[in-house]
């Protein structure tokens, strides 16, 4: 089973994977916007690690196969790291990381009632969160009928079919648990993300595991969100809100670094920014919100911030900001910042300025101040 799933992973990250033209060898440079791409050196298999290419048969320290994208020493599982790919030789198993747990996605020990595989052919430089279908593909070589799930960002679903068509469905669309038996079809649907975005939904055949990528067009512009969670003044500080911003972006699938529109007594966005220009500041669904850095902080958006990471309206919102609309700290008091995005409570000193997600106005990033015991949204933006 492992060496059977291995030759379909090795396929099928060979063959939707950036493929590079020339060939490299292991130690080789490569720039972060190839990490995870596979190509063939000169009778070597490379994989780039973000930094230098590496053969697909090394480990890093932590003991798990370059399959991993990330280096990640203390085998942590996080909302940074959904979908990550890692083979644990301790238990025997593939896994990837689901946002919290790694989840054994083909167990060796398994009853090995798995398909041959199923090609899932990656789509690249899809529309903006468009519902996406796969193709129809058969389920070949299962010894008897096995449960079939499905589990990822942009809710994936699948359904069951009769024929190559699916002009007799057997199982409609779901998200849920079925049975699938030998020679039926698959088919998989889900939603793709917003610019510079990839998705991939998990489909489980039994002891199979298989994978379906949707990519986005990758841009200069920076992405540009509000969490479609609230929060109290609570937030562990700017560096919190700004890992509170990019766990919304990993889990819809975005691929750069994002930081909170917040300040404290010393940090604010016009210090720790990277102040765009040249491009646009858009929203998950491309409405341009300013043209660079000098538009965004000239006291005035081109068009609301309301659209959370996964591309959903919010209504009659409020952001915690402390922030003026170019870009600095409000005040450095500690009553304007939850003592400093700390506090939670309400009521004497415990309050902080928030702005209004409603507004164009400069009244979007300072409106007026509140008890730290209210819950907004925050302000994310792609660095």
């Amino acid at each position: 089973m492992r060496h059977s799933l291995f030759a379909f992973l090795f396929l099928f990250m060979f063959g939707v994977l950036n493929a590079q033209a020339q060939a490299q060898v292991a130690g080789d440079s490569c720039a972060g916007d190839l990490l995870g791409s596979v190509t063939m050196g000169e009778y070597q298999t490379l994989m780039c690690d973000g930094t230098n290419y590496k053969l697909m048969v090394e480990t890093d320290t932590a003991g798990r196969s370059n399959l991993q994208i990330d280096d990640d020493t203390a085998n942590v599982c996080d909302a940074t790291k959904l979908g990550r790919l890692a083979y644990d030789d301790g238990v025997d198993t593939w896994q990837y990381c689901d946002g919290s747990n790694w989840v054994d996605l083909v167990s060796a020990a398994g009853s090995g009632n798995a398909p041959d595989f199923i090609v899932l052919p990656a789509k690249n430089d899809v529309a903006l969160l468009t519902q996406i279908n796969s193709g129809v593909y058969p389920v070949v070589g299962l010894s008897s009928s096995a449960a079939t799930s499905i589990m990822g960002p942009g809710s994936p679903q699948y359904r069951i079919c009769d024929d190559m068509f699916c002009a007799t469905v057997d199982v409609s669309w779901t998200s849920g648990s079925s049975t699938v038996d030998a020679d039926q079809f698959v088919q998989i649907r889900m939603a793709s993300g917003g610019p510079n975005s990839s998705r991939t939904a998990f489909l489980t055949v039994g002891d199979g595991g298989f994978l379906w990528q949707l990519a986005t067009a990758v841009t200069d512009d920076k992405v540009v969100f509000t969490t479609s969670t609230r929060y109290s003044g609570a937030l562990g500080g700017v560096a919190g809100a700004d890992t509170k911003c990019q766990t919304h972006a990993s889990s819809a699938g975005m691929l750069g670094t994002f930081k909170a529109w917040i300040s404290d007594n010393t940090l604010s966005p016009s210090t720790t920014f990277s102040q765009l220009s040249g491009a646009d500041y858009i929203l998950i669904d491309g409405t341009i919100i300013a043209n660079g850095w000098s538009d965004l902080t000239d006291g005035t958006l081109d068009n609301l911030l309301n659209l959370d990471e996964n591309g959903n309206a919010i209504s009659g919102s409020y952001s915690w900001t402390n922030t003026n609309s170019n870009g600095s700290i409000y005040t450095t008091g500690f009553n304007q910042s939850c003592d400093y995005w700390t506090s939670g409570t309400g009521g004497g000193v415990r309050t902080a300025r928030r702005g209004r997600a409603s507004q164009t106005s400069s009244q979007w990033t300072s409106y007026n101040v509140v008890g730290c015991n209210n819950t907004y949204v925050l302000y994310c933006f792609e660095q």
